[in-house]
């Protein structure tokens, strides 16, 4: 188990009473407020924040049963996320769990935390803890709050850690078209670096440079996600923001078996026999993988 307090709350407990069996942890569980879709407020917070201006599309609509559907397109005309009314309240994540064989659950956002403003994010996070103290032990909530720094946002995190009982931070792997080693995220990860406390990275629907994939629906919402997910990790593994920040511990989401096979590549080895010329820098690949051994997740 990666979350330390977490560990220390329940790692060992659960493991007596089940009397040694392994237990199963889904790190990656949505959560949204359970009354998004009749709550006004809740519902402006995340219908208004998507930037349209930036060609981010967010609605309200229907599936074939009736129920009430938030959707985001991006361009206008391609669907990249639907969360449906009835999915995200806590006897639905119950049995979810039940019917997996899932012991504990880890709540988390899915991707819309990328342009939650403050005082949305705080109305989630209420809803988190509440979920979790009703749960009886089996979830565990992420904070979820703008990753700006400034004082209201630290606020709210510190509330997320010591009075609601958060385990983790949650982070989109890019914010608009900043990805998390540019500057504008230090006075907040100089912060998570003292904490000491894990960081959850998901994607978000598309990379920043996302034209030439969106067309075709799967290569648009499936692919695009691969995308996005491993330009994140390659910027932080290369731009340095390990080294000024050490204690960062990244745990990056739906990141599949393909990663190892291409961690090999972005770290080569110096062969024995000389090459006519150097194509690839054999100069990183000691650096590199010290942050994968000790930040990346």
């Amino acid at each position: 188990m990666y979350f330390s307090d977490l560990s220390s709350k329940i790692g060992q407990q659960r493991v007596e009473i089940q009397g040694g069996i392994p237990v199963i942890i889904d790190i990656n569980m949505h959560h949204l407020p359970e009354d998004l879709f009749t709550n006004e407020k809740v519902l402006d917070g995340f219908l208004s924040t998507a930037p349209r201006g930036f060609g981010e599309i967010a609605s309200l609509g229907k599936v074939e049963s009736g129920a009430r559907q938030l959707i985001l397109e991006k361009p206008k005309g391609y669907q990249n996320l639907n969360y449906v009314e009835g999915d995200y309240n806590l006897e639905s994540k119950l049995k979810a769990m039940d019917d997996a064989g899932v012991d504990i659950a880890l709540l988390r956002v899915p991707v819309w935390q990328e342009w939650l403003r403050l005082d949305t994010c705080k109305i989630v996070n209420d809803n988190a803890a509440k979920m979790c103290k009703e749960s009886n032990g089996r979830l565990y909530a992420n904070a979820c709050l703008p990753p700006w720094g400034g004082k209201e946002n630290l606020y709210e995190l510190e509330r997320c850690l010591k009075d609601l009982g958060m385990v983790g931070v949650q982070l989109a792997c890019h914010y608009g078209q900043l990805y998390l080693d540019d500057d504008a995220f230090k006075p907040f990860l100089k912060v998570l670096n003292e904490t000491g406390v894990p960081v959850i990275v998901h994607h978000t629907p598309l990379p920043v440079h996302y034209q030439s994939i969106y067309d075709y629906t799967n290569l648009r919402r499936e692919f695009g996600r691969i995308m996005d997910q491993g330009t994140a990790v390659g910027r932080e593994l290369f731009s340095g923001m390990f080294e000024e920040f050490p204690n960062l511990k990244f745990i990056h989401t739906m990141f599949g078996g393909n990663w190892f096979a291409n961690q090999k590549l972005l770290t080569p080895k110096q062969g024995k026999k000389k090459e006519a010329m150097l194509r690839l820098d054999m100069s990183e690949g000691e650096r590199i993988t010290k942050y994968l051994k000790n930040n990346i997740f």
